[in-house]
């Protein structure tokens, strides 16, 4: 299932459900202007399982898309784990000291 095909904010989030888990995987950019968007696309695509949200397709991640990803990962009902970005968006983590705040995947670890 993908959210927001036709990209006005610059981000797609593709969801894929799985027998224990879904994964998300955020591609684009993720800034100020689809901060209030992802939220409503991460919470419509939760369905009761634990997310994995997969940054690697990401491009840009500002400030406010760093605080989507958190309150998301802060506040839902539902473990949230994350798998590294590139190294320019997991560079918005190190230089908020962020990077403690939530729980790392192994990429490895994802379903084909």
């Amino acid at each position: 299932m993908s959210f927001n095909p036709d990209p006005p904010h610059g981000f797609v989030v593709q969801v894929e459900h799985h027998v224990d888990s879904t994964i998300m995987r955020v591609e684009g950019e993720l800034d100020i202007a689809g901060a209030d968007s992802f939220r409503r696309q991460i919470l419509q695509g939760m369905n009761g399982k634990p997310v994995v949200m997969d940054l690697r397709g990401l491009r840009f991640l500002d400030s406010m898309g760093l605080s989507a990803v958190l309150g998301l990962a802060r506040t839902s009902p539902r473990p949230i784990k994350l798998v590294r970005g590139p190294a320019n968006v997991h560079r918005v983590f190190e230089i908020t000291n962020t990077e403690a705040r939530v729980e790392w995947y192994d990429p490895a670890l994802l379903p084909e």
